[in-house]
């Protein structure tokens, strides 16, 4: 038997109401609700178990600009009448046959964030686009729970904006464009799902994965949610509360998974330090607690105005295979492009690597580094290694981890440089030992070999050490090409 009984009372402009579902003789499940008028109600749900924020706490702004006001937007909030909206709208030179960008901001960020103005900034050189910027710092500086629930109400504030635009001002929803980061992004594909799928494209940088990951996908964003959908991962390690804040479910009619889609090379893989960036006031998207997930708008930025070097992704089965280096070859219509210039006829999973700094994109490399028999059975730490070459040399990450190496391992990693070394010459490798809890002293690796494949070219470099002995923090360079 389930009998369904409800309690309800006016609070301010919303109706609460709360739900009780009885099944059985001993199970008790409450369902709240919250009704806006305007705006729809919202309710709790096994992953929501919050009901969200009054919209005037949540205090959404759109921050309207243009290339005649780059600096200056034209502002409004999204609780103001119709009547406001008209004049503002009017101020701003908004016009509707453009091409439209939204975009939305993630937890703990605002529309002001230095992300979001160099990513305006950035559109208005590529074009004369209308730029909307949604800002709704009250909602997203909450308990994440608390986030999670405001997001739904932002995303029908966003909708209704879209929708007065569209019946007053000639707004072509094919030629709206949803940028979101993190919450931002599921924000933009509830968007999607109240306009009826019929916005022309959505881009979701790392969408958020924390209470996300069960939701059904009309409460997510998914590929359904507009013509295009087209995802940048960079997050995807499970969560654990200050890491794995995005997503690594595919998504969109296209993924990208640039680095695995996890652990980016240059970010601290940390928790201590990840726990130091939030209780030193540093939960921004560029302090430690959200590197990995901050890169996916830093490569997003990237992409809208860079010409001299593309991020050309593959097709393949996982990351892991895709630094085996086995990942080759392009779709008929050639390899897709990570970013603004993302193919609309692209469908699937893509993998790439980048570089550990700005600029991001960069040329990839494969590397694999052989161990021999005389590995102390407490190396534990990452490579670094540099590659030499007759135009330039660049150093980079090349373990992702701190991890244990035994006897006979063979690590393989795809990486990226700035740019080509010309021919590979000679490779300098250094290991780094992490101490720790088990650890102790300055361990040592002995590696036997180096090989080294620039993939542009296809070229293979194998170095041999003669067995060499590396110890922490001690760098060693390999040229001969002889005696392994």
């Amino acid at each position: 038997m389930i009998i369904h009984s409800s309690l309800c009372f006016l609070a301010l402009s919303a109706l609460t109401c709360a739900v009780f579902t009885v099944s059985g003789e001993h199970s008790l499940f409450r369902r709240d609700q919250k009704c806006i008028a305007s705006l729809g109600c919202f309710h709790t749900s096994p992953q929501v178990k919050e009901l969200p924020l009054d919209p005037e706490q949540i205090g959404t702004q759109f921050l309207l600009f243009s290339r005649a006001g780059r600096q200056t937007p034209v502002v409004f909030n999204a609780t103001t009448a119709d009547s406001v909206w008209k004049a503002k709208v009017h101020e701003a030179h908004f016009d509707g046959h453009k091409d439209t960008k939204f975009i939305t901001h993630g937890y703990m960020d605002s529309g002001h964030t230095d992300w979001i103005v160099k990513m305006k900034d950035e559109f208005l050189k590529k074009g004369d686009f209308n730029i909307i910027v949604v800002s709704w710092p009250g909602g997203a500086r909450q308990l994440l729970n608390k986030a999670v629930a405001n997001v739904f109400v932002v995303a029908a504030e966003v909708s209704k904006l879209i929708t007065y635009l569209q019946t007053n001002n000639g707004l072509n929803l094919g030629k709206v464009h949803l940028i979101g980061h993190s919450l931002g992004a599921q924000i933009s594909g509830n968007v999607g799902t109240k306009l009826h799928s019929a916005v022309g494209r959505i881009s979701g940088l790392d969408p958020a994965e924390p209470f996300f990951k069960d939701m059904a996908n009309t409460m997510r964003l998914n590929k359904d949610d507009a013509k295009f959908v087209d995802i940048i991962h960079s997050d995807g390690e499970p969560f654990n509360g200050v890491q794995g804040y995005g997503l690594i479910t595919a998504l969109g009619h296209v993924d990208f998974y640039p680095n695995g889609g996890y652990d980016q090379p240059g970010c601290s893989d940390s928790f201590f330090q990840g726990l130091a960036g939030i209780f030193g006031g540093h939960a921004g998207s560029d302090a430690s607690l959200a590197c990995s997930h901050g890169r996916s708008h830093q490569f997003f930025i990237e992409s809208i105005n860079e010409n001299s070097c593309k991020f050309h992704a593959h097709p393949c089965a996982s990351w892991d295979e895709y630094r085996k280096g086995t990942c080759k070859s392009c779709p008929s219509g050639g390899c897709p492009i990570m970013g603004y210039e993302a193919s609309t006829s692209a469908r699937g999973s893509f993998y790439l690597a980048t570089t550990m700094t700005s600029p991001f994109c960069g040329y990839e490399y494969f590397v694999e580094i052989d161990l021999t028999d005389h590995v102390d059975e407490d190396s534990f730490g990452r490579f670094y290694i540099t590659l030499v070459g007759d135009h330039s040399s660049h150093e980079t990450e090349f373990s992702r981890d701190d991890i244990h190496y035994h006897q006979r391992n063979t690590e393989t990693q795809m990486i990226a440089v700035h740019s080509r070394v010309g021919k590979v010459s000679g490779v300098k490798v250094k290991f780094h030992h992490k101490t720790g809890l088990g650890t102790s002293g300055d361990k040592t690796v002995v590696i036997h070999r180096v090989l080294v494949r620039d993939m542009a070219t296809g070229d293979l470099a194998k170095f041999c050490t003669g067995d060499a002995q590396l110890t922490t923090d001690q760098s060693k360079t390999f040229n001969s090409h002889t005696g392994c």
